[in-house]
Formats: structure tokens, C-alpha cells, sequence
């Protein structure tokens, strides 16, 4: 794992008291429906009426995480009601890195992995069915990629943490911060001195770097380069390591998405659901080129 951090106390410093965590079991239990999503909100503005942060809290089962959640909308929907979270887009992807052959390593690709929960909840799940799931976790931004690295090592897990941004084609841009939510840290050509400088690279060469071969799922949110991001993908990439499932971002508007799913349909991907801001899209497994597998990783190539 790359870009391993100190925390400034040990993990468990932060425990909710005994309110919070009773007020977290209750909103275990609300239903994954409206009802329920109104009852999780309202749970969530009670435990943070004397201070949103931070939290030690088990997020999955056997997952522990440094939550901030008065600073990223995605940990503060995470510390209380988990299960309501991108419910959809991660019960497909988990059947997605369940399947095939139950000895095999799946592979999984997070690509704009914020603070890791796609690949948290994903190797939570292949825990409880034995099975082994390596997971790549692609974030540019220092300071989601600090809080990430300290919920991987929470959680005793092996993650591969990579710091470069994604593009159609290498070079360098800036990241620039939202004012609320560490979630929306965009990617822009010139900063004008208010951002950061990042190496951007396409997806292809990063996979290269870590030796995969073949990717059974992924996961692109980028902040409005989800198009440029896949696009490189798409025309570098041979088809063995297009990833079998795929969630992407594509906007809530018609106008938005029309890109993205041309797209998509141009190279063999069929939706197989659609939420308020993301497509999930499959690929026939007919498609694939018969390229070896092993454990994820080209041959001979390090972890």
C-alpha cells in the first residue's frame, strides 16, 4: 500500500458516545425507501447537534473507518444508515466481483476513490464469502487519500492506494477544493494558483503499473472527467481489461448522461440500472478476449 499515514491519535480515540451509537443501531434498521432515507437524515442531524466530527465507527461489518462527516457529504451518509448508501450500484458490483471461480482473486478498480467506501464495502462482502478481493484505489487528492489510507489500515485490509489523477491522455492539471465537501475536489487545466499540481495519467498505464491484466469491476467517479476518463480507457485498453461491471457517474439530466451512454453502448455495455446520478453498465462475457488470469496480475508481475 502506498501513501501509508500517521494519525495524529490511534484509531478508537474518536468512539461515539453511547447516544450516538444507539441513534447509528437505530438507523441499522430503517427501510431502504423514502421513509427510510427521511428517518436516516433525521438521525444523522440529532448525533450531530453537539459536533459532526471526527468519529471510530464500524461502517460494514468487520470495516473500520475515520469518519469527518461535517466535511464529505459521502462520510456523513456513511456513519449512520450505511446500508442506504449507493445500495443498488454496490449490490451489483458485489455480485460482480463474487462471481466466477471461487478459488480465483477478483480484481476491483475504484477511480476517484474519495475516502475508499466502494472498496470498503466490497471487501467486507468478499470476507464474509471467503473469497479474495484485491482492490485498487485511485484518489489524487492528498487529503481524501490520507483519510483513506487510515480507514484501510482500520480495517486491516491490503489495498493498493495509487495518487494520480485519471485523463484521456498523460500530463499535469490542478486540483481545486470545494468549500463543503471534500467529495466534489475537482480536476481543472489551470488552477490560477489556487490548486494543487497532479500527474494525470490514463487508466490503462495506471493498471499497467500495478500489473492487472483483468478487472471485473470498477467504479469511475472523477467530478466531471468521467467522460475523458472512461474514453481512455476504452481506446487504450485491450478488452480483456475492461471491466465486466462499471458504475459511472453521468449527471441527473438527459443532457448529461447522453454522452457517457453512447459510449458505453458503442463498446458492448448494457445498462443494468440507473439511480439519481449513476448508470450501472455489464458486459456480455461472450465479449471478452481470452486473455489468462492470474490472481489479477499480468505474469510475473510484483503485488
Amino acid at each position: 500500500m502506498t501513501d501509508s499515514v500517521q494519525t495524529e491519535l490511534p484509531y478508537g480515540a474518536h468512539r461515539p458516545s453511547r447516544v450516538v451509537e444507539a441513534l447509528r443501531a437505530l438507523g441499522s434498521r430503517v427501510p431502504n425507501n423514502a421513509v427510510g432515507l427521511r428517518l436516516a437524515s433525521l438521525l444523522r442531524r440529532i448525533c450531530f447537534a453537539a459536533g459532526a466530527s471526527p468519529y471510530d465507527v464500524e461502517v460494514f461489518p468487520s470495516i473500520h473507518a475515520r469518519l469527518r462527516p461535517a466535511t464529505n457529504r459521502t462520510e456523513k451518509r456513511v456513519f449512520l444508515a450505511p446500508h442506504l448508501w449507493d445500495a443498488e450500484e454496490r449490490r451489483l458490483l458485489e455480485a460482480a466481483v463474487l462471481a466466477g471461480d471461487p478459488e480465483a482473486e477478483a480484481t476491483f478498480v475504484d477511480v476517484g476513490a474519495n475516502v475508499g467506501f466502494y472498496g470498503l464495502a466490497l471487501a467486507a462482502a468478499a470476507r464474509r464469502a471467503g473469497r479474495r478481493l484485491r482492490v485498487i484505489a485511485i484518489e489524487p487528492d492528498p487529503t481524501n487519500r490520507a483519510r483513506l489510507a487510515v480507514n484501510v489500515a482500520a480495517s486491516g485490509l491490503d489495498v493498493t492506494i495509487d495518487p494520480s489523477a485519471v485523463g484521456r491522455e498523460p500530463g499535469e492539471a490542478f486540483l481545486v477544493e470545494h468549500a463543503r465537501n471534500r467529495g466534489e475536489v475537482r480536476l481543472v487545466s489551470d488552477a490560477r494558483g489556487r490548486g494543487a499540481a497532479v500527474e494525470v495519467l490514463p487508466l490503462p498505464t495506471i493498471l499497467a503499473r500495478h500489473g492487472v491484466v483483468a478487472v471485473d469491476a470498477m467504479k469511475i467517479d472523477v467530478e466531471g472527467m468521467d467522460f475523458e476518463a472512461l474514453a481512455g480507457l476504452f481506446e487504450q485498453a485491450p478488452g480483456a481489461l475492461l471491466p465486466r461491471a462499471l458504475v459511472v457517474e453521468v449527471g441527473r439530466t438527459a443532457a448529461e448522461a447522453e454522452p457517457l451512454l453512447k459510449l458505453l453502448a458503442a463498446h458492448g455495455y448494457r445498462i443494468a440500472a440507473r439511480t439519481r446520478l449513476n448508470v450501472v453498465a455489464a458486459r456480455p462475457v461472450e465479449m471478452f478476449e481470452a486473455t489468462p488470469k492470474l490472481n489479477g496480475r499480468a505474469p510475473g508481475a510484483g503485488a
